[in-house]
């Protein structure tokens, strides 16, 4: 074996010298030191700050819901005047908003009047759609009344969009009249007829069975045909199972899908009150198909 001499030993030392210095070239500094080569391939870990982040409060957005609610409530019982002189002071629409909600939560016919003034008269479109918003708030008879009675004078969609559905919260013989005229007339905005229906729909006035009727045997799109349908099932009378069958004849076989749908719904009318009228109908000359939805829910309640 051959002996280390001390040249020998000499240049191993400089040559492990030499390459201890290349690689402290090699590899980057950073301002705490040497920073070892990280693993591209590697997964990042999640900082503290990450695992340490607050998590949103979900809550809040509903605590400022009833906040605003409860300040609308308490400002509701101001007279019509002080709230007008409050919204014009108002500084920003979500004050204006409040304003807005406490005038339809007085629903006074002159709260509900002013109020339908402030909201045609506002400019800004969007703030004209967040005000006109309050008026779901409206729910004293008076105050529906109020709103029903200004819908030949509505010139904003808006407005005649939130009349539409006070409408349907009324529910009366004169509601039913005022929708039907807003199905008949001319549109204000486009999808006014499905917003008509839609509202006739969700109605349980005998009244709104009899245009539902209409609108199912007679409209041509069938969103509409099959809104209308949905409320004659609701309704269930003799009325509204007649206006289904007529709806199926009024579709035919040439939309397979709608029909089948159609079919359905009149498969689930399950009034008591029509259930004579449905066992006379089952002895008329009508399509197997019909005859067959119609059968249904006697063998459900036998």
């Amino acid at each position: 074996m051959n002996a280390i001499t001390p040249w020998k030993a000499a240049r191993a030392a400089i040559a492990i010298t030499a390459v201890a210095a290349t690689v402290a070239l090699l590899i980057p500094k950073s301002p705490q030191g040497i920073v070892a080569p990280t693993n591209p391939s590697a997964p990042a870990s999640p900082s503290a700050s990450i695992l340490t982040a607050p998590r949103p409060d979900i809550s809040r957005g509903h605590s400022n819901t009833q906040n605003q609610f409860h300040e609308a409530s308490r400002l509701s019982r101001q007279s019509v005047a002080s709230l007008r002189q409050r919204f014009q002071r108002a500084q920003s629409i979500r004050q204006r908003a409040i304003i807005a909600r406490a005038m339809a939560m007085n629903g006074s016919p002159q709260a509900v009047l002013a109020l339908l003034e402030l909201i045609e008269n506002e400019p800004n479109g969007s703030q004209r759609r967040q005000l006109a918003e309050s008026l779901k708030d409206v729910t004293s008879l008076d105050g529906l009344e109020s709103l029903l009675a200004a819908a030949d004078s509505a010139r904003r969609p808006e407005v005649l969009r939130q009349i539409i559905a006070a409408a349907g919260r009324l529910s009366t013989s004169e509601s039913v009249e005022l929708l039907v005229g807003l199905y008949r007339g001319e549109a204000l905005f486009p999808g006014q007829l499905r917003a008509v229906t839609t509202t006739l729909s969700q109605m349980s006035h005998p009244g709104s069975a009899r245009m539902l009727s209409t609108v199912a045997s007679s409209a041509t799109e069938s969103g509409l045909i099959e809104a209308a349908a949905h409320g004659l099932a609701k309704i269930g009378n003799p009325t509204a199972v007649q206006g289904l069958v007529d709806s199926i004849g009024h579709v035919g076989t040439t939309q397979a899908s709608l029909r089948r749908s159609l079919l359905t719904i009149l498969s689930r009318v399950s009034n008591p009150a029509s259930q004579a009228y449905r066992n006379n109908l089952l002895q008329q000359a009508l399509p197997k198909d019909v005859l067959h939805a119609l059968a249904r829910p006697n063998r459900r309640t036998s």
